[in-house]
């Protein structure tokens, strides 16, 4: 090239020899000598490492400063020539698999770290302020398949990595069976024997290895005086609150608790504000003024308060003692911040009155559950008898069974005789010939080494369990071999605690961090129930929506989830629920006031509920603006008014109030009539308007009742 300082030659056998001209400069004749001897003596899989030599020992700068484009150019060409003039055929040198084909993406998934290579060196590296592909990899490879199947050829198949995807041994892996039901005798005798087994010394010790005992009585102790502190707080609260209602009830004394009550609404009725301010949004006036001069007339208590100052703080700075029926336990602060947080914290935060939390508390050993309170001892019984009921009503179903049994398939017992030999010949002869001695596959024209075939279904011939599947795939099947017994043995009960239930029961203990499992809130344990399959689907649901009579046709999923949410509920957290929701609905704030001393207030239980009245009147004024209850409207509306006059209008009319001030002097001037029941104001009304007076007739046609349609 000539505007380089490099030179390509070729030597007397044409080899490519590297030169460089002398020039002026011995800085840069001294760089340029130390590139040639490099590069005339470099082998393949070489250049990064020669050039990132230079470069250390001369510095980038100085070589950006020294060497041009064309003399890096010139590098790259001797050096291809020199190393990598023959590019890699993998048609030719390529390794193939021991059947099939070789497969890049799949091998490629095997082999990541290949991968990420070939993508570093396509991107280069840098060199003299520019950047320079690996030559070793881009220049020989034509691909990044070809250098994947390079890397198999040279590494990956002696590693015994495998080139595509294995095949299924289908026939083996997807056999099915179902097994002989056994009888009401036979599932008594598999029940004693299951006891017999969890009662064992070895899974004993073995489950035991999972329960800290004596954090478990720590634990009882503490949850034992919380509870007995929590309802002598209680019942001093209602105590106190009980003597309030007994002098509030007496004569002369509840015009005094009361008193608030009456200044309000002797002020506000007196000057007509009462309904209007309701309607403005300033319904607010009435609760300050009954504030301002009542007495007090409810034993409000903070327990929020009580829970976090009182309650939990003996346990988060207290000195770790603490004595339980004559016993004295130490706790320690790590395990005193748990039973605080993971414990108290969860059932007190979900709890809308005390009664509510005590019922969280309150659990007897035989009724734990996850629900309330439940010990992780206990939640490994829970788990073996969920486990072993449900393996028993599958073997009184008749077990539906997948797969080889591979000790059977072995050794019928003589049931099969030339099974037993020859599935034991077999694997002999695969485990010492398999790479020589050939297979035909049974009524199909394949023939294979016992390697090949395993290969090609990824089972090893020295496993036993995959030989069972490979040889009942290769011969078993078409010659009637049995791959299981067709009904259930002692042996095979204990195989399925030993393979099935103990490993299961260790990873679900594994996952409780603390001697007492999370509180789980009704709502939560409905996800986790409908979280990977539809609830509703589930035949225990099913039978028991219908022996209530319900159909799920009519609710959507939300609907029924809350049916089920209040039966999970404890009686004290579903009651004091519904008293919330009945308050909200009638737009009245909860208070210990109105729902008792054990309510724990909170801001988050004040919600919008909005609940369409059967009053058509009330509803009108309510859309305009009206805040209050139909109690309060009917105290708005005055006492001339007659309500059955109002029930009766609004049963027959479709009320449009353009102007709810207007309408409300209409009906005002209706409550004129006297009226001694529903019958005669129906009379009034409608009979006697109808054949005396036409015109009143006409008039509340046209009026904004919306009574025109009824009539005409």
């Amino acid at each position: 090239m000539a505007n380089s300082i490099f030179q390509i030659k070729k030597d007397k056998q044409g080899k490519p020899v590297f030169l460089f001209k002398e020039g002026g400069d011995s800085s840069k004749n001294a760089i340029a000598s130390d590139i040639v001897k490099r590069l005339n003596s470099s082998a393949p899989g070489q250049y990064q490492q020669i050039l990132t030599q230079i470069q250390n020992k001369h510095g980038g700068n100085v070589l950006k400063n020294t060497l041009s484009k064309e003399d890096i150019n010139q590098i790259n060409s001797f050096y291809t020539q020199k190393n990598v003039s023959t590019k890699w055929d993998p048609n030719k040198l390529g390794a193939k698999p021991p059947t099939g084909e070789f497969d890049s993406a799949y091998y490629k998934e095997q082999v990541p770290e290949v991968s990420e290579k070939w993508n570093e060196a396509s991107k280069g590296f840098s060199f003299a302020g520019t950047t320079v592909p690996n030559l070793d990899v881009t220049e020989r490879y034509a691909d990044e398949n070809s250098y994947l199947q390079y890397h198999y050829t040279s590494q990956g198949k002696q590693k015994n990595i495998r080139a595509n995807p294995a095949q299924v041994a289908a026939d083996a892996e997807y056999y099915t069976e179902k097994q002989q039901p056994i009888t009401d005798a036979e599932r008594q005798a598999y029940r004693d024997q299951l006891s017999g087994l969890f009662e064992s010394k070895d899974i004993q010790d073995a489950l035991q290895g999972y329960v800290d005992t004596k954090g478990e009585e720590r634990f009882e102790a503490m949850r034992q005086s919380v509870l007995k502190q929590t309802i002598a707080k209680l019942n001093a609260a209602k105590g106190q609150e009980d003597q309030l209602d007994f002098f509030k009830n007496m004569p002369g004394v509840s015009e005094i608790y009361n008193f608030g009550s009456t200044v309000s609404n002797e002020i506000l009725g007196d000057s007509g504000l009462g309904g209007y301010l309701s309607m403005t949004g300033q319904s607010g006036l009435k609760e300050d003024i009954e504030n301002m001069f009542s007495p007090g007339n409810s034993a409000v208590y903070n327990w929020q308060k009580w829970f976090d100052e009182e309650l939990t703080e003996q346990y988060r700075s207290g000195d770790g003692k603490l004595t339980v029926n004559k016993k004295e336990y130490e706790i320690a602060k790590e395990e005193a911040q748990a039973f605080i947080d993971d414990y108290l914290k969860p059932r007190f935060d979900y709890s809308r009155s005390m009664d509510e939390f005590v019922s969280y508390l309150d659990v007897s050993n035989d009724q734990q559950n996850v629900l309330q309170t439940q010990t992780l001892s206990n939640k490994i019984k829970e788990l073996t008898k969920v486990q072993t009921d449900s393996y028993l009503n599958k073997l009184q179903k008749g077990n539906q069974i997948i797969g080889i049994d591979t000790e059977y398939y072995f050794n019928t017992g003589g049931k099969k005789p030339y099974q037993d030999a020859y599935v034991n010949i077999d694997w002999e002869n695969a485990k010492k010939y398999g790479d020589t001695a050939s297979l035909q596959r049974q009524g199909q024209g394949e023939k294979k080494t016992w390697a090949e075939w395993a290969y090609q279904y990824g089972l090893d011939l020295n496993k036993k369990d995959d030989f069972a599947k490979l040889h009942y795939e290769l011969r078993g099947k078409s010659r009637g071999y049995d791959p299981r017994k067709d009904s259930i043995d002692p042996q095979q009960v204990a195989e399925y605690v030993s393979e099935s239930i103990l490993p299961y029961i260790a990873e679900e203990a594994g996952k409780v961090k603390n001697v007492f499992l999370d509180f789980v809130k009704p709502e939560e344990y409905l996800n986790t129930l409908s979280g990977d399959y539809n609830f509703f689907e589930n035949e225990d649901v099913k039978e028991l929506l219908e022996k209530n009579d319900i159909d799920p046709s009519l609710y959507d999923e939300e609907e029924i989830n809350n049916m089920f949410a209040e039966v999970l509920r404890t009686v004290p957290a579903e009651t004091i629920r519904k008293q919330i929701e009945e308050l909200n609905k009638k737009k009245k704030k909860p208070t210990q006031e109105l729902l008792g001393v054990s309510y724990i207030e909170r801001e988050e239980d004040v919600k919008d509920i909005e609940e369409e009245s059967q009053d058509a009147v009330y509803n009108l004024f309510k859309q305009a603006g009206f805040e209050g209850d139909e109690d309060e409207f009917k105290d708005f509306i005055g006492e001339d008014f007659s309500m059955e006059g109002m029930d009766l209008i609004s049963e027959f009319s479709s009320f449009d109030f353009s102007d709810p001030m207007k309408s409300l002097s209409k009906l005002q001037s209706l409550s004129s009539f006297e009226q001694d029941d529903a019958e005669s104001e129906y009379n009034k009304i409608f009979e006697e308007a109808e054949k005396k007076d036409m015109d009143f007739m006409s008039s509340l046609a046209g009026s904004d009742f919306g009574m025109d349609s009824f009539f005409f």
